[in-house]
């Protein structure tokens, strides 16, 4: 399992509590959020394939957004993490995305309940076309110059501390007692 500390500070980062439905929309945000980058790769922001994917995916992040204050996400060792435990653990869409940011040294963003449609497609365009400025000047700077919101950059770092199996991932059949992450 890897352990999750703020950058500055170096305290591990408290786990959240939410509920089994909780969960499987706050995966069905990040799928979409997955969907939207792969759609990135090969369209243009400003083409109407693209824009129809945010716009069609908008509504599951606005469910997963809602009676939250922000979707933590954690990009650690390919696994895209809600606090320490890692959603849907093999699924290739989330690997890449995660390796992706990994790769720019994004290693946590939050989805703000604010999030629009314009954030979605500045951080995809940025993503896309400025990975080399990512990893130079930090997402956050870039998020900040476009006028981004919605997403913010975390600063964190992370320590393995062990291994964990697929077994203890949340996937959106989930069921159960509320998870704590």
């Amino acid at each position: 399992m890897a352990t999750l500390t703020d950058k500055k500070s170096i305290k591990p980062i408290k786990p959240a509590t939410y509920t089994p439905a909780k969960l499987a929309e706050i995966i069905g945000a990040v799928r979409a959020f997955c969907v939207i980058h792969n759609t990135s790769l090969t369209y243009e922001t400003g083409h109407q394939v693209f824009q129809k994917a945010v716009e069609e995916r908008m509504p599951a992040l606005r469910a997963a957004l809602a009676g939250i204050q922000e979707i933590p996400l954690f990009f650690v060792e390919g696994q895209i993490r809600v606090g320490a435990l890692p959603l849907e653990p093999g699924s290739g869409m989330f690997q890449k995305l995660s390796s992706e940011f990994e790769s720019m040294g994004i290693s946590s963003i939050s989805i703000k309940p604010s999030v629009s449609a314009d954030d979605i497609r500045k951080v995809m365009k940025l993503v896309v076309a400025r990975a080399d400025d990512i990893r130079s000047l930090g997402l956050q700077l870039l998020l900040a110059k476009e006028g981004v919101a919605g997403i913010v950059e975390n600063k964190v770092r992370t320590q393995v501390v062990g291994k964990d199996s697929p077994e203890q991932g949340i996937t959106d059949r989930s069921a159960g007692n509320p998870a704590v992450l």
